[in-house]
């Protein structure tokens, strides 16, 4: 599967905006028959993942809300329909994820937070926050935490980290997160138990 920010639109509104989607069946790439929307309202920068159990889950950010949002299916491309959920509140958008777990069903899931450079969350301008759901998105044990590394302890008071800069990994129990700044350290974060240490 493909996900992509797609609008069939010309227009600089994007009212339709959202995930596109295609699936490769074996012979030839289909399209949604939602195409180019799989969100119920517009959307942008989605993440395409498989669970353990073989369902699909796009995570996307929703700027109707200023919220991330899960669509999950049991099975993989063809006609299965998308359960939609909301799995933030506030202005979380830039998201990045990954699928890991010893049962491939823990989501891990990076974004920012607040409007623009000027605002502050933890004593941060557009911090870095972590999601993590060890059910294929069902719950969420860990929500809007700030990893220690990230804090403004670590990065300083008042800073502001770049927005749509950072990307996660996992492999099992492996997490991998990279957050980059124009001129600032690369910041690496590593954890070898499923995100609840780093």
């Amino acid at each position: 599967s493909v996900v992509w920010t797609a609008s069939l639109q010309s227009s600089n509104s994007w009212t339709d905006r959202g995930a596109g989607y295609s699936f490769y069946n074996g012979s030839y790439w289909e399209i949604s028959s939602q195409y180019p929307r799989i969100e119920s309202d517009r959307c942008g920068w989605p993440t395409v993942l498989y669970d353990g159990n073989g369902g699909e889950i796009i995570i996307s950010h929703s700027t109707a809300g200023e919220e991330l949002r899960l669509n999950s299916r049991s099975s993989k491309g063809g006609t299965a329909s998308w359960t939609e959920k909301t799995i933030s509140t506030g202005y979380h958008l830039w998201n990045r994820a990954a699928m890991g777990g010893n049962d491939g069903n823990t989501i891990h899931i990076i974004c920012a937070t607040q409007a623009d450079d000027s605002a502050s969350y933890q004593n941060l301008s557009n911090a870095i926050l972590y999601y993590r759901s060890q059910d294929a998105g069902s719950t969420f044990d860990i929500t809007e935490q700030i990893i220690p590394g990230l804090d403004s302890g670590s990065v300083g008071v008042g800073q502001s980290l770049s927005v749509d800069a950072y990307a996660i990994a996992a492999k099992g129990n492996h997490v991998a997160i990279g957050v980059f700044a124009a001129f600032n350290d690369v910041i690496l974060l590593e954890s070898t138990d499923n995100g609840s240490n780093w």
